[in-house]
This record gives C-alpha cells, sequence and structure tokens, in this order.
C-alpha cells in the first residue's frame, strides 16, 4: 500500500475515533460502531493507531473480540439494544411526523437485527 493510501486511511480512522468520542456524550449515537469503523482503517494505515485502540481501557475489549472473531459479549448487547430502544421511545415521543417515526422504528428494528445476529462472544475472550 502507497504512502499516500496509508495517509488517507489514518486521518479516516481519526475522523471516525472523533465522531466515536461525541457519540460518548450524545445520546442515540453509537460510539463502538465508529470506532470499529476507525479500527478498520488503522488496521490498513497505522499500526501504533491500531494497537492503541485495541488496548484501550474501555473500548480495547468490544473492538478485541470484534477483531478476532465478529463477535459481541451478552451484556454489550443487551446494553445496546435496550439504550438504543430508550432513546428511540424518546424520539418517538418528541417528532410527530409519522414519516420519521416510521423511519426510527425500521432503522431500530434493523439494528435490533443485525445487533442480536451477531455471534456471542465468550466471557473470557480478550
Amino acid at each position: 500500500m502507497t504512502k499516500g493510501a496509508r495517509r488517507v486511511y489514518t486521518a479516516t480512522g481519526l475522523l471516525l475515533v472523533g465522531i466515536g468520542f461525541v457519540g460518548i456524550f450524545m445520546p442515540g449515537l453509537p460510539t463502538t460502531v465508529w470506532l470499529i469503523m476507525a479500527l478498520f482503517c488503522f488496521k490498513r494505515g497505522s499500526e501504533r493507531l491500531e494497537n492503541w485502540l485495541l488496548d484501550h481501557p474501555r473500548f480495547g475489549p468490544t473492538l478485541r473480540d470484534w477483531d478476532a472473531n465478529r463477535s459481541i459479549k451478552k451484556r454489550t448487547k443487551l446494553v445496546a439494544i435496550s439504550t438504543m430502544w430508550a432513546f428511540c421511545g424518546v424520539s418517538l415521543f418528541l417528532v410527530r411526523q409519522t414519516w420519521v417515526q416510521a423511519l426510527i422504528l425500521a432503522l431500530a428494528a434493523f439494528a435490533t437485527w443485525y445487533i442480536a445476529s451477531r455471534k456471542t462472544a465468550d466471557v473470557a475472550t480478550n
């Protein structure tokens, strides 16, 4: 891979980490998804930043599970799905357009299916 391509992957990974960081504070913006995409970019752009993400004390275990075998721990699935539906409920209460409510429900249903259908990681996997 060329040096320019590695730089683009690294810059994109940093942008994705930034979006994930915003997700820590913004309800409804899933942090882990952005970090998984950042990990994908860092694997191609920066071994140092890839290792930083994989060794992160908070996000590292989840990212290592995903990286090793595309799996998610049961507790992580439960937290993700229940948090998502809690914020969907708030959104449905606040939004009055029927088509937007339908879109919120459809996206939440798809995300629930996707998360639930991923392989469940063993608790000992770290």
